[in-house]
């Protein structure tokens, strides 16, 4: 496409690449289009904004295709590392919530938040011989192997509180921790020196 050969398309042929990178010639005229036809629609519309909108609107359009096109393992993929963020994300607030219940825990609460879900350790799932699923623990490379049994004590509190007895937090049980390392590296800022 040449933009000298003037715009892409028309309102009523308006077709965006989603294949292709946002900002190539051809967006970047679908772009204009779109904004010059909305505010002859709407002419009181902040055409800046209009543009900013749309741009952000074909950058959603353009992910949804991909994320439709890559094919079945990149799905898979995709989902598995939103399965393990989303099990960090449980362990830090298990663990902050078992720390918070009890007197002598509660002054490693903001140690727990510091660390955050980039300090909780990865896993990955594997199976039993039984076909039962569990996760693998992973601790950091960056994080001190010492923070690892005390991030587990946590995990071995919460099995004896209360909090254990409501079931929405059953994956506890089939979390194992290993030796092996993630290979995501980066480390979480601004900790005490001890942690690294």
């Amino acid at each position: 496409y040449n933009p000298d050969d003037g715009p892409a398309c028309t309102p009523a042929t308006f077709r965006p690449d989603l294949a292709s990178e946002a900002h190539t010639a051809w967006n970047n005229s679908i772009v204009q289009v779109f904004t010059q036809h909305y505010s002859e629609i709407d002419p009181t519309a902040d055409r800046a904004m209009v543009q900013r909108i749309f741009e952000r609107h074909l950058q959603h359009l353009r992910i949804q295709y991909k994320n439709t096109s890559d094919g079945m393992e990149a799905i898979h993929r995709r989902q598995r590392a939103a399965n393990r963020i989303a099990r960090q994300d449980i362990a830090l607030v298990r663990r902050i919530a078992t720390a918070a219940i009890y007197p002598e825990l509660s002054p490693h609460v903001p140690m727990l938040q510091a660390l955050g879900r980039d300090g909780m350790s990865s896993d990955e799932s594997d199976y039993d011989s039984n076909g039962n699923r569990f996760y693998r623990g992973r601790r950091k490379q960056w994080r001190h192997p010492a923070l690892s049994p005390w991030l587990q004590l946590f995990d071995k509190v919460f099995i004896l509180s209360p909090l254990c007895s409501n079931g929405m937090w059953k994956d506890i049980v089939r979390r194992y921790h290993s030796d092996e390392v993630s290979p995501r590296v980066h480390a979480v800022r601004a900790l005490p020196r001890n942690a690294y």
